[in-house]
């Protein structure tokens, strides 16, 4: 495992590694309720204030935002250089990624997703 995160709530929990697996956790009846399969080892891994959606990126340079209740990917990018770390702001609507002496940040519309 390289990464975990607890959600605001305090009722999942998010890890990943090397198994290439991003893995959410519910936390009291410890089961596992979703699992995606990124391209490489999952490196760093946050969820939103929302507690609906998780960013996860791993070493093929890759970043995915998903709606793990519902069990989608909302969005999905490759970067030009390694990510090191993910983070959401407070309300969810915007991350950051930081890799190879670079920042990179975008707004997520809402992330609604049709909601």
């Amino acid at each position: 495992i390289f990464t975990i995160d607890i959600s605001y709530n305090d009722e999942f929990l998010v890890s990943g590694g090397g198994d290439y697996y991003l893995k959410i956790w519910k936390i009291k009846s410890k089961k596992l309720i979703f699992n995606n399969k990124h391209n490489n080892c999952v490196v760093s891994s946050k969820f939103s204030s929302k507690a609906d959606y998780v960013l996860s990126s791993d070493l093929n340079k890759e970043i995915k935002i998903f709606n793990f209740k519902k069990k989608y990917l909302i969005f999905h990018n490759k970067l030009n250089s390694a990510i090191f770390s993910v983070s959401w702001n407070f309300i969810g609507n915007k991350y950051i990624v930081v890799g190879d002496n670079k920042i990179y940040h975008r707004t997520v519309c809402c992330p609604n997703d049709g909601q």
